[in-house]
């Protein structure tokens, strides 16, 4: 759950100019080995309608005939409720070989998929359909920096705050930084097909969270914490595959290094998130195999692997009852880059290129014990770059496990 409002950026140079909108797309390709080779455009609108408002939406198709949609509204604000905000999220994705970590691999029939000691080769693929939308609302808390601002304005030159940070020095909620709370109503309907038939994994239910953003400048962060709690029900309607709750936990601390010979900004960022499933239920089938009741689908709940988490890992390698995870990101914007000579493509304007170099730790469990969520952890490394156009953080992220390698393309830091 995001609840965090990024208010409006506006660049030091134009503060004499009303508020600028914008609306820009661009083209991108990649390759996995879920698409092949994939090719697609995002497209991107801020401030039309209302200053802070964005709509960002991508599309894509790949060789191999899977296909995918995608929109989003972010921060649009409710009147005359003034500290209410909306996000819209609404997608589909029809996959012809969607690899994913569950029961149904013939060669692993004593070895349950998906666990922290599983096999790299048990897994299934399969045709999917995938489809989710969430409405998430937040509400700001008349305290710190949300006291007298609803809409923060960030000034930013060449890519870099100037003015405008809403958190970091501080610790006490009443004097720095921005509190919500936020509820997000979620629904997910993915179904696999395989020679026994069509698998359905559906999830529709709330979560409640309570969030301090103590960060600077949310877009890039350079100091400050940001800590939220997140408490998700699945209550088992509306055709939902089980009723399940999930209680987790992040906290991330942003330490601000200063610029350097070569670099404009360097960050040193941390991470750490914990999530348990006390629903969570192991029982036994008719053929005396273990089954499990309460349980979120794997896509959801304690997931490591993939965008977000463990990115050395396929998507959703690891899932289980409980899940810790460790993650460390050394973020530095240089003077010059080798991408340095493009800062523009059409309407699109490029404020900087950041580099990253990471390393994360993490482990699932069945059980929630602390001492066995630090036994025979996961890792990997990797090295990413990172750009910033207006009020988007596009990424490209290269995970190095001992499974192999993994690339990802999102856009938003990871925390």
């Amino acid at each position: 759950m995001n609840v965090g409002a990024q208010g409006i950026v506006r660049q030091a140079d134009r503060l004499d100019q009303p508020p600028q909108k914008m609306f820009a797309w661009l083209p991108y390709a990649f390759y996995t080995n879920t698409f092949e080779f994939a090719a697609g455009a995002g497209t991107a609108s801020f401030g039309h309608g209302q200053p802070q408002l964005g709509l960002t939406g991508a599309a894509l198709v790949s060789t191999n005939a899977s296909y995918g949609i995608f929109g989003k509204a972010t921060n649009f604000q409710i009147r005359p409720i003034d500290r209410l905000f909306l996000d819209a999220t609404v997608g589909f994705l029809r996959y012809t070989g969607l690899t994913s970590y569950l029961p149904g691999n013939p060669d692993f029939p004593d070895e349950r998929a998906g666990s922290n000691d599983s096999s790299a080769e048990n897994f299934i693929v399969t045709p999917a359909r995938d489809g989710f939308a969430n409405l998430e609302l937040r509400y700001l808390l008349p305290l710190g920096a949300g006291r007298d601002t609803i809409v923060n304005t960030f000034v930013i030159e060449d890519g870099i705050l100037k003015s405008g940070a809403t958190g970091g020095w501080a610790w006490n909620p009443t004097k720095s930084g921005r509190s919500f709370v936020g509820l997000e109503l979620f629904h997910r309907a993915q179904n696999l097909q395989d020679d026994t038939g069509e698998r359905s994994f559906d999830a529709s239910g709330l979560a409640v969270a309570l969030e301090h953003d103590n960060t600077d400048f949310r877009l890039n962060p350079s100091r400050g914490s940001r800590k939220i709690v997140t408490v998700r029900r699945d209550f088992g309607w509306f055709d939902s595959s089980d009723d399940w709750t999930t209680i987790e936990g992040e906290f991330a601390k942003f330490i601000y290094l200063g610029a350097g010979k070569r670099t404009r900004q360097r960050v040193l960022a941390l991470d750490l998130w914990i999530i348990d499933t006390p629903t969570w239920d192991y029982t036994g089938s008719d053929d005396g195999s273990p089954a499990v009741e309460g349980a979120p689908p794997y896509y959801l709940g304690a997931s490591l692997g993939g965008l977000y988490r463990m990115r050395g890992f396929s998507h959703h390698r690891f899932y289980d009852k409980a899940a810790i995870y460790y993650s460390a990101e050394l973020r530095f914007i240089p003077k010059r880059s080798p991408l340095s000579r493009i800062d523009h493509v059409g309407e699109i304007e490029f404020n900087w290129w950041q580099f990253v170099v990471f390393a994360e730790l993490g482990r699932v469990s069945p059980t929630w014990s602390l001492s066995e969520l630090h036994r025979d952890m996961k890792w990997d490394v990797g090295v990413g770059i990172r750009t910033l156009i207006r009020r988007t953080v596009l990424r490209l992220d290269v995970g190095f496990s001992t499974e192999g390698a993994s690339i990802w393309v999102m856009a938003g830091q990871t925390f």
